[in-house]
């Protein structure tokens, strides 16, 4: 039994165990050794580790939003710099669509064929690994039988070998949690993007603008072609919404 991160980077917490009993719980319903309850003594927040050193120097190409920047600016009393990219990004950010529950899947597997129809890859960023295996079950029996090539891969474990040595080719979808929208350099064959590049697909709304802009930055690279779209549920991303606007107020 092991957590996931699918707030953030979608990888296996290996040394971390729920809490309040629910993790020997789960080990215990699957009749699997427990682990012994363990206990954080000591912690330290963001804030609090930030002023043990009074100097900060770094690149970074998705530091998120102005509050994110604004602390770091009331932190350390520093400024920021904005260094362009050696090539012209070429990416296209479509409208979002905030869609019923129902038609959710629906649109997702329709867009993702609508793309490889014209020999562009796909690359499918899901919110949890359900999620990705609900999506590549339903694009398989849609692709079932057609004519023009295609290929589907799931990617959900940190053991899993992503699509960084051989090039994405037309007709491939990708379909992954957040552990492939983050540092995984995807290269396209000369056909994607002769036919528009990549296409990145997010399923979800992210907790944060870095998540996004992670997921978005999978395509476009190095002055390639490339898009990408939010596809998300729309009571489920009312409800977050929601939630984070209390808590904010609170």
């Amino acid at each position: 039994i092991v957590p996931v991160d699918y707030v953030n980077t979608g990888g296996l917490q290996k040394n971390m165990i729920w809490e309040n009993g629910l993790h020997p719980f789960l080990e215990l319903k699957h009749n699997l050794k427990m682990t012994t309850p363990s206990l954080t003594t000591c912690f330290i927040s963001n804030i609090g580790y930030f002023k043990l050193y009074n100097k900060l120097y770094g690149l970074t190409g998705t530091l998120g939003a102005k509050a994110e920047q604004d602390l770091l600016r009331e932190s350390y009393n520093i400024d920021y710099v904005w260094i362009p990219t050696f090539k012209d990004k070429k990416f296209t950010e479509l409208q979002p669509v905030y869609i019923e529950d129902n038609d959710w899947l629906k649109l997702i597997i329709q867009d993702s064929v609508e793309k490889i129809e014209k020999g562009r890859a796909v690359l499918i960023i899901c919110e949890t690994i359900q999620d990705a295996c609900i999506i590549e079950k339903a694009l398989n029996n849609k692709l079932k039988g057609n004519t023009f090539p295609y290929h589907t891969s799931l990617y959900y474990l940190d053991t899993d070998e992503l699509p960084e040595a051989n090039k994405v080719k037309p007709g491939d979808i990708i379909i992954a949690t957040n552990i492939a929208g983050r540092g995984t350099d995807i290269t396209t064959t000369i056909e994607v993007e002769q036919n528009g590049g990549l296409h990145v697909c997010l399923t979800f709304l992210p907790a944060n603008l870095r998540v996004e802009e992670q997921a978005f930055g999978r395509t476009s690279r190095q002055g390639n072609e490339g898009s990408g779209q939010m596809i998300v549920k729309l009571k489920k991303t009312v409800k977050f919404l929601v939630n984070n606007s209390s808590n904010s107020t609170k």
